[in-house]
């Protein structure tokens, strides 16, 4: 049986955005995933009680044929080590590449009697974070056959590069990443196959069908995405220098109240408030109707956040013509003057003034000092467009080559298939290594009783006397236990084994140790687990402990 696992939830919270950015990235690939790979089994482990539920909910009313659904199962992840003992796993993906992935090495190596890869996946890079996750990657005990996968080549270079300086300042300590980085890069729903009629799109957006319309669909946030006001600036100018000709400027993505003020205060400023049209915090329906309306998309970014550019690839689905910054992973999707036009960006090493403080900064204020010294050539950019408005046979042919390309590279049923892919690849890698393997203790993993024992007035020893307390004997009449916690009922008590250990005891005065053996009797678990059940217990007053 070919089976899939990942500890990453197939959705995060019940108020999760699936507009832009990283959730929806990790919530569409998973819906791909479930409909266009060869696996018999997916083994989704949740982190809490109510993400089980809520992931399961969510599954019922995907549209998902329901042969794919059967074969999906929701996990506690109190059960992964049972069930990575019972279960011959292909793979175990993670929907990114610093918080599960190094710990996750760990688990396997100590845990799995088969070895099986783990892959990862990129999405921003540029968190103050990065550098403490790649040194915890390079300290974890991956495998040949483990894989990061990076969107993008440039996102590539960047892991590259995180690794080496954590290989290099910690050398002494043996720090290298043992596994692999491989090169996929995100995909877009196959309902982009079709798409509507631009006329169509018009009529129901309010725009007139002889305009020239400008896109601009992301985040509207200036620290964490790109800086708008040159943008609009140029915007400005091009109107101004085409008065004789209808022009759009919309302008369309998330934002809080703060956000869209500043934007209608710059569009005021810049005398832009009759050729824009704002969409903030869009219904999803409308999204291919945004991309289908416009002529051009474009997105002059200067962050260092985006390692991809999904909505690029999105607008090029809609035949729209990307004109964007040839920067980061957005430079590899579109291919100059065939498919689209890259403006070009300029940045030098220039800083020196808050490089040894930017660990303490404030992360967005970091971030914007950053951005801020990453030019976009402007010029070039009110070119592109003056040139794409007096030739319509040139912005037209250019959608059409976008869109082409994206047939060609970016629905995630092929993405899918590139995925299974590596993952057979690694799979047959996996099985035939003959790789000691090492099984180091995980060094970022606390150990709570060694560092908080100190905390309690006593700790409970083999010794210790055991009796119920008066409500501990209602309990036993009654047969009514305690409701644990959901996550704790998921992870540890039964309340039937809370019963059998009441009952164990009885009108008796027993030791700890002769607790835990009667309870270990009733069901197979380890002497940390029924010291557990005798502190819960005691916790609700079932029990009582003196010396």
């Amino acid at each position: 049986m070919k089976i899939f696992g990942t500890v990453q939830p197939f959705i995060e919270s019940a108020d999760s955005s699936f507009k832009i950015g990283r959730l929806v990235a990790n919530y569409e690939f998973y819906n791909a995933l479930f409909r266009y790979s060869d696996f018999d089994e997916f083994h989704i482990f949740c982190p809490t009680f109510s993400n089980c539920k809520l992931s399961s909910e969510k599954i019922v009313k995907e549209n998902i044929p329901n042969d794919r659904k059967q074969k999906i199962k929701i996990f506690h992840i109190s059960s992964l080590k049972q069930t990575i003992a019972e279960n011959n796993y292909h793979i175990f993906h993670l929907g990114g590449w610093g918080f599960f992935y190094p710990g996750f090495a760990h688990f396997r190596n100590i845990n799995s009697p088969k070895m099986f890869p783990i892959t990862g996946v990129t999405h921003s890079l540029n968190a103050k974070e990065s550098s403490f996750h790649a040194l915890k990657v390079c300290m974890a005990p991956t495998m040949p056959f483990d894989s990061i996968v990076c969107t993008s080549n440039c996102g590539k270079k960047v892991l590259q590069n995180l690794f080496a300086q954590a290989e290099n300042n910690f050398k002494h300590s043996g720090a290298k990443y043992n596994g692999r980085m491989d090169v996929i890069p995100l995909g877009i729903d196959d309902a982009y196959r079709k798409i509507p009629d631009r006329t169509e799109s018009r009529k129901l957006l309010g725009i007139d069908n002889d305009s020239f319309v400008i896109l601009m669909l992301g985040r509207l946030e200036t620290n964490n995405k790109m800086d708008i006001l040159p943008f609009l600036n140029c915007v400005k100018n091009f109107v101004q220098k085409n008065k004789d000709k209808k022009i759009n400027l919309v302008i369309a993505g998330g934002g809080d109240n703060q956000s869209q003020k500043f934007i209608k205060d710059v569009l005021k400023e810049n005398q832009l408030e009759a050729a824009a049209k704002l969409f903030i915090n869009f219904e999803d329906g409308l999204k291919t109707h945004l991309y289908r309306a416009a002529n051009v998309y474009t997105s002059p970014i200067d962050n260092f956040q985006e390692t991809f550019g999904i909505s690029v690839v999105e607008a090029m689905a809609h035949e729209c013509t990307p004109v964007i910054s040839d920067f980061n992973g957005y430079s590899e999707i579109v291919d100059h003057d065939i498919n689209g036009v890259k403006i070009p960006t300029y940045w030098a090493d220039a800083t020196d003034g808050f490089r040894d403080i930017s660990e303490i900064m404030n992360f967005p204020t970091h971030q914007l000092l950053l951005s801020q010294s990453v030019a976009v050539d402007i010029d070039k950019m009110s070119d592109a467009f003056q040139e794409l408005l007096d030739n319509p046979e040139k912005c037209t042919a250019l959608g059409k080559e976008a869109r082409k390309k994206t047939q060609q590279k970016y629905f995630w049923s092929d993405i899918i298939k590139q995925y299974c892919n590596l993952w057979d690849e690694l799979a047959k890698q996996a099985a035939e290594s003959k790789i000691e393997i090492s099984k180091p203790k995980n060094p970022w993993e606390v150990d709570y009783y060694s560092v908080f024992s100190h905390y309690p007035s006593k700790i409970v020893a083999a010794d210790s006397k055991i009796s119920l307390t008066e409500y501990g004997s209602k309990v036993f009449i009654s047969g009514k236990v305690p409701v644990p916690y959901s996550d704790v009922s998921a992870s540890i008590i039964v309340p039937q084994l809370v019963m059998a250990a009441i009952k164990n005891i009885n009108q008796n005065i027993i030791t700890a140790q002769q607790f835990a053996a009667a309870l270990k009797k009733n069901a197979e678990i380890s002497d940390s687990t029924a010291m557990y059940y005798l502190l819960w217990m005691a916790k609700y007053n079932l029990i009582k402990i003196s010396e």
